[in-house]
């Protein structure tokens, strides 16, 4: 009886543990996604605002774009510091 009650204990620990790691992969997928989504974000913001710039008689220094440029790409830098980046890049475009 004991064996049974130990065996059923067993099963229920390793259901629980195949729901928690299923959980986690959800949860780890619904991260990469909304990064995802923001990163795509924050590149159409930056082709609409190169597309801009071209168009623009008073442009930025070359430097200046590829700087904010390689910030808004760092995908090590916080998200604020990238959408700064390319907040200053889309500034110059209008």
């Amino acid at each position: 009886m004991l064996e049974v009650h130990a065996a059923q204990r067993f099963h229920e620990l390793l259901r629980q543990d195949h729901a928690r790691d299923a959980q986690s992969r959800k949860d780890q997928a619904k991260e990469r996604a909304r990064a995802n989504r923001k990163a795509a974000w924050i590149d159409g913001l930056l082709r609409t605002a190169e597309a801009r710039i071209a168009g623009c008689k008073e442009v930025p220094t070359p430097l200046a774009v590829r700087e904010m440029r390689r910030i808004a790409d760092d995908i090590t830098k916080p998200a604020r510091a990238r959408a700064e980046a390319a907040a200053g890049i889309f500034r110059w475009a209008r």
